[in-house]
């Protein structure tokens, strides 16, 4: 009875480590979102050191999302172009990368018009996920091929702006990423403590 009831625990964490990871920063998750704002003109502040930024989207076939970057003097400090096909998304990230590559959507997105955009800009390079799937990372160092990206890329943002050729954004939020490693360090620990129990008692019942 007790390796049963050993298994059913095992089993569980796995599925809530696994199951758990795969829905985070997905289009309904508002756990460590705050509320949407509709889009605003101008600028607004927003602080990537503490938050990433989600858009939410309704995309058509060459529609667009444009977002721009400034310093708090107002100084253009990157921009993301997307461009959304039917599988796929051009892409311009200006200042750093050169020309019009693309990346192809996730495949549970495709063929939706909803989704959420999610974008992590830390100094050493911009994480984009959408509705959750990475698909894309830039290695600043490494990804930019534009010289003199470092006066751009390399600086931190304190404003940012969509732009007037933006036509697929429908609002913004500031949103928490969550900490993978904390919450399954937690789960480990609370799993080895009643295993540890467990076989306490176990060891209890057979010398008994």
């Amino acid at each position: 009875m007790t390796k049963l009831l050993l298994s059913v625990l095992v089993l569980y964490t796995v599925c809530v480590t696994v199951c758990g990871a795969e829905g985070d920063s997905g289009p309904e998750d508002n756990s460590s979102g705050e509320p949407w704002i509709d889009d605003v003109v101008g600028q607004f502040e927003f602080d990537f050191e503490e938050y990433s930024l989600q858009v939410r989207t309704q995309v058509a076939i060459d529609s667009m999302l444009a977002i721009s970057f400034f310093t708090e003097f107002s100084q253009k400090v990157g921009s993301i172009y997307f461009s959304f096909r039917e599988s796929s998304v051009k892409y311009n990230i200006l200042s750093c990368t050169e020309g019009e590559p693309e990346f192809m959507l996730p495949e549970s997105v495709r063929n939706r018009a909803d989704t959420v955009w999610t974008f992590t800009r830390k100094e050493e390079g911009l994480n984009i996920m959408c509705n959750g799937e990475k698909v894309l990372y830039l290695e600043f160092e490494k990804d930019c091929t534009y010289q003199g990206w470092q006066e751009y890329w390399g600086l931190d943002p304190d404003f940012i702006q969509f732009e007037s050729v933006d036509s697929a954004s429908t609002g913004h939020r500031q949103y928490k990423m969550p900490d993978p490693e904390s919450d399954t360090d937690h789960d480990d620990h609370e799993t080895m403590k009643t295993m540890k129990t467990m076989k306490t008692n176990e060891d209890h019942e057979d010398h008994e």
